[in-house]
C-alpha cells in the first residue's frame, strides 16, 4: 500500500533530460518546465512513481516508476492533447525491451526492441494511417536478416537479405504495384553473381552477372515478348567485342563490334 502523507509526495517543477531537450539557433537549450509528483511506496522507500504534468495543461506528460532514483520497467509519454506518444521499457535507466512511438494522431509509428542499449529484434516503421513502411530485424544493434520496405498504399517495394550491416545474398526492387524490377546478389554490400531485371508486365529485359558492383561477362537482352533482343559480353562495365542484335520474329538482324564501351563497328547480317 502506498502513503500519500507529506513528507513523501513533492511537487516541483521538472527540467526535461538531455535527450528532451530543444535547441534554439543560438544553440541554447531551452528549459521546458513540468509539475512533477513523486509518490514513494511505503514499503519501499527506493521505489517512487512519478508522475509528470503539462504545466500549461495539467495533463500527463510522462508516467512511470523509478527504482534507486532510476526509470525502471514501463514509462508512458503523452502528447499534451492526451494521446500516447510512447511505450517504452527501462532497466536501471537504460532502454530495454519494447519501445513503441506514435503519431499525434494516435497511430503508430514505431515498434522496435532493445537489449543490452542496443536494437535487437525486428523493428517496424509504420506510415500515419496504419500502412507498414519497412521492416528490419537487428542483431545487438547490426542490421541483419530481411529487410523490406514497403510503398504508402501496401506493396512491396523492396526486400532483401542483410548481413553484419551489409546487403548479402538476393535484394530485389519492385515497381510500384509490387511486380519484380530488378535482382541482385550480393556478398557483403557488393554486387556479385547473376543479376535479372524486368518489365512492369513481369517479362524478362536483361539477364547477366555481376563483379564488383558493374557488368562483367555474357549478358542477354530480351524484347518485352520474350524474344531475344541482343546478346554479347560485358567488361569492366562497358560493352565489349562481338554482340548480336535480332529483331522480334528472332531472326539476326546485324552484328556490332564494341571497344571499351564504344561502338566502332555495325555489319548487317547476311540475308
Amino acid at each position: 500500500m502506498k502513503s500519500l502523507f507529506f513528507p513523501l509526495v513533492f511537487l516541483f517543477p521538472f527540467i526535461v533530460s538531455a535527450q528532451e531537450h530543444s535547441h534554439d539557433e543560438d544553440g541554447e537549450a531551452e528549459e521546458a518546465y513540468y509539475d512533477t509528483v513523486a509518490i514513494h511506496d511505503q514499503k519501499a522507500y527506493n521505489v517512487v512513481d512519478m508522475n509528470i504534468y503539462y504545466k500549461s495543461s495539467n495533463r500527463v506528460y510522462r508516467a512511470g516508476q523509478l527504482l534507486n532514483g532510476k526509470k525502471q520497467g514501463l514509462w508512458r509519454t503523452y502528447f499534451e492533447n492526451g494521446t500516447l506518444s510512447r511505450v517504452e521499457q527501462y532497466n536501471m535507466d537504460f532502454y530495454d525491451g519494447m519501445i513503441l512511438i506514435f503519431g499525434d494522431d494516435g497511430s503508430l509509428s514505431r515498434e522496435q526492441y532493445i537489449r543490452n542499449s542496443a536494437l535487437d529484434g525486428l523493428m517496424h516503421d509504420y506510415y500515419p494511417g496504419g500502412y507498414m513502411k519497412t521492416e528490419e530485424n537487428y542483431t545487438k544493434g547490426v542490421l541483419n536478416g530481411w529487410r523490406r520496405v514497403y510503398s504508402t498504399d501496401g506493396y512491396l517495394q523492396e526486400e532483401g537479405m542483410w548481413k553484419d550491416g551489409k546487403r548479402d545474398s538476393i535484394n530485389r526492387w519492385l515497381f510500384p504495384e509490387g511486380g519484380p524490377s530488378v535482382e541482385y546478389v550480393y556478398r557483403m554490400g557488393v554486387i556479385i553473381g547473376p543479376s535479372t531485371q524486368y518489365y512492369e508486365s513481369g517479362k524478362i529485359k536483361s539477364q547477366g552477372s555481376y563483379r564488383d558492383n558493374i557488368e562483367e561477362g555474357a549478358w542477354k537482352e530480351f524484347y518485352e515478348s520474350g524474344k531475344l533482343n541482343a546478346e554479347g559480353n560485358y567488361k569492366g562495365g562497358k560493352k565489349t567485342g562481338s554482340w548480336k542484335m535480332y529483331d522480334e520474329s528472332g531472326a539476326h538482324m546485324k552484328t556490332q563490334t564494341w571497344e571499351n564501351g564504344v561502338m566502332v563497328k555495325e555489319i548487317p547480317a547476311k540475308k
